[in-house]
């Protein structure tokens, strides 16, 4: 998952899912942008967690948390910064075209 907030508030951002399994890093497995297999309850976790977290660290900037998705959502890591999927996420679409397709509006 990567987003971009201001001031704590998420203001974009999507969620890539690794295609087949990864090592340590995100960079060490294929990523397709939208996910192909996460339900919509499983998006709803993710967007949740995602601006829960960006809320209460009053984040600015780029940040990416890496999450498991199995039987429940928990989150593996929390970068303060972009990602290598971070640039799959930016070259994929244009805040300015909207990105219906890739960008998870705000929960609720």
């Amino acid at each position: 998952m990567d987003a971009v907030a201001c001031d704590g508030e998420v203001v974009i951002m999507a969620v890539s899912e690794h295609v087949e399994n990864a090592g340590i890093h995100s960079g060490d497995a294929t990523m397709v942008l939208p996910p192909q297999d996460l339900n919509e309850e499983t998006l709803k976790k993710i967007r949740k967690i995602c601006f829960d977290i960006g809320q209460a660290l009053m984040v600015t900037g780029p940040f990416n948390m890496q999450l498991i998705a199995k039987v429940r959502v928990k989150v593996k890591s929390l970068l303060m910064r972009s990602d290598p999927s971070g640039q799959l996420f930016s070259s994929s679409c244009s805040v300015t075209q909207g990105g219906q397709d890739v960008f998870l509006p705000p929960p609720g």
